[in-house]
């Protein structure tokens, strides 16, 4: 392995000026961590220690750096690259964008805080699940350096040492360490012939963990495809897991009896040769950790993918035994059909997934409760016509029944501030102005933009705002600064139609939602009792949803009725 030489931390960097980091449309670029001449690996490519988004490097090829994943969103951990905005060659400017990211949040610009041109692009466009950190592209300051990095790649060293990069005392060491410090590989490390590394196959739609109930072949006996290895019991019942292909069994790692297998988990080896059993006779699991990575055997790699997830494994084991050399596609037992209607699977956004997570974890650890309320709007309505009366055309607007509901919700928050709160662990925060996240429905999903500040803004200003932020949200191009945070959120169905209530899911860290129906009408008598005859009056359901940990059930009742006020006499809540 060619030397890696270390470059100054970003955080040493800083203190001499040479970490740069500017923001930009929700955009962190890190541009240039300046360094001494760095070793070259095997193809030329420069090999040096980062910490991530852009590192300067000097080797034998021409100054370049090398752009990162960058974390786009506080909670963002990796993210797709879903378009390139240039191609290697392009020229940029500082704001152009690069590239257009999915993190957890949405679909995010990733703009350009330098000018250059793109010398290699590492991650194509489609790429998922790259880590922040992770290398995604070179870029020169010159054209003319472009050509140099036509057969530049990222070697999985340079790649390992961005994660343990650290700086000593006098800046002049990182942790990444020249080829000659390199511990000696372990005199115990054995490379196996090329094998099969089985895992716990997924058996059911629902199975997470399997119990071996008996093996049907012994280490050393041979298998043809439709062969039952073993019997498992599943969540379901205990289904035969039969072998797809032909081989040897050359090691068993989970003897019979074993409980609580997860889907995954290493079973045995296999090979395709009875000569190369005998190399398997001291085969621990211990010594096939690294490949646990290899996929299971319920979704099989072609066997060219799944060579060289193995081989990765391997090359990289420096600390630990080496995983085996190769792993071609296991004996798999297809999960059995449970009907036989005809269906299909929709693949679903990184978005969708971390939304469902975080749904699951509100239901699970926020203690909900409901308080449901019918809200008079028949003056709220009169208010909302006489108002979109005075449009005109220089100032055009087309006030909303929700734009009310954000400025009530607003002004009953600064009323009964324990429910403008959020809850820490530690302590209850509470929040001296009302920032509203209102759900919008996209094509990726519900996401929330914010009305910041909505007890101090008027009604014209909430409506156009919304408006404005909801069309961003349907474009996928709202920053994370316009979806993050907020103090309370709104959900309004009352527009599908047919829904009079329902109950929304908090959104933490947020104490309370509310959850906006249609509105109904029905017969009421006067409220002075001037006259038995009964008059039509219009109602809006609604339910709040709050934490308990937060708000307690009398400072619920409080907000709710400080709402149903504002809605019931809305001129004291624009005056």
């Amino acid at each position: 392995m060619a030397a890696v030489l270390p470059v100054r931390s970003a955080w040493r960097a800083a203190s001499h000026g040479a970490w740069a980091v500017k923001r930009r449309s929700a955009l962190l670029l890190a541009a240039g961590v300046r360094g001494p001449a760095h070793g070259a690996g095997a193809d030329g490519s420069a090999q040096f220690g980062w910490t991530g988004g852009s590192a300067r490097g000097f080797a034998a090829l021409p100054e370049h750096v090398v752009i990162t994943m960058p974390k786009l969103s506080p909670t963002m951990e990796q993210g797709n690259i879903a378009t390139w905005g240039k191609n290697e060659g392009d020229e940029f400017a500082e704001g152009d964008v690069l590239a257009e990211v999915e993190t957890d949040k949405a679909t995010v610009n990733f703009e350009a805080t330098d000018a250059g041109f793109i010398a290699k692009v590492l991650r194509p466009a489609g790429s998922t699940d790259v880590k922040v950190g992770d290398p995604i592209a070179i870029s020169v300051e010159e054209l003319g350096m472009v050509v140099a990095f036509k057969d530049y790649a990222v070697s999985s060293s340079s790649s390992s040492s961005s994660s343990d990069d650290s700086s000593s005392s006098d800046g002049s060491k990182g942790a990444a360490a020249d080829a000659s410090e390199q511990p000696p590989a372990p005199a115990s490390d054995k490379q196996y012939p090329e094998h099969d590394a089985v895992g716990m196959p997924k058996l059911s739609p629902t199975m997470e963990q399997g119990t071996l109930a008996a093996w049907h072949k012994k280490e050393g006996e041979a298998f043809a495809e439709g062969d039952v290895l073993a019997e498992v019991e599943t969540d379901k019942a205990t289904v035969n897991f039969e072998a797809t292909s032909d081989g040897y069994v050359a090691k068993i790692l989970k003897p019979e009896g074993t409980s609580d297998v997860k889907v995954g988990d290493l079973i045995m080896i296999t090979v395709e040769e009875a000569d190369l059993v005998p190399a398997f006779a001291d085969y621990k699991p211990a010594a096939a950790r690294d490949a646990a990575a290899t996929p299971p055997a319920s979704s099989p790699l072609p066997a060219a993918a799944s060579k060289e997830v193995a081989s990765a494994s391997s090359s990289g084991a420096s600390q630990a035994a080496p995983a085996p050399p190769a792993a071609r596609p296991a004996p798999v037992q297809r999960p059995p059909q449970e009907s036989s209607s005809n269906f299909r699977d929709i693949e679903t956004t990184k978005y969708q997934r971390i939304s469902a997570q975080r749904l699951l974890e509100s239901k699970l650890t926020v203690p909900h409760y409901y308080l449901q309320a019918s809200v008079a709007i028949d003056n709220m309505m009169a208010l909302r016509k006489t108002l979109n009366a005075r449009s005109t055309e220089k100032r055009p607007f087309k006030l909303s029944v929700n734009d009310f509901v954000i400025k009530a919700c607003a002004k009953a928050l600064i009323d009964v501030p324990a429910v403008n709160s959020q809850w820490t662990g530690q302590s209850i925060r509470e929040f001296a102005s009302a920032d509203i996240s209102v759900a919008v429905m996209t094509d990726a999903g519900l996401i929330t933009p914010i009305i910041f500040n909505a007890d101090r803004k008027g009604i014209v200003e909430i409506s156009q705002e919304i408006k404005e932020l909801a069309a961003l949200a349907r474009q996928n191009k709202l920053k994370p600064e316009q979806f993050m945070g907020g103090t309370f959120t709104i959900s309004n169905l009352g527009s599908f139609g047919g829904v009079d209530n329902f109950s929304a899911v908090i959104n933490p860290p947020q104490a309370a939602i509310l959850a906006v129906g249609g509105s109904v009408q029905r017969f009421e008598p006067p409220a002075d009792g001037s006259t038995d005859v009964l008059h039509v009056v219009n109602e809006m359901g609604v339910t709040l949803s709050c934490d308990h940990r937060v708000i307690d059930g009398a400072v619920g009742a409080e907000w709710l009725a400080a709402f149903k006020r504002y809605m019931a006499d809305p001129a004291s809540m624009i005056l």
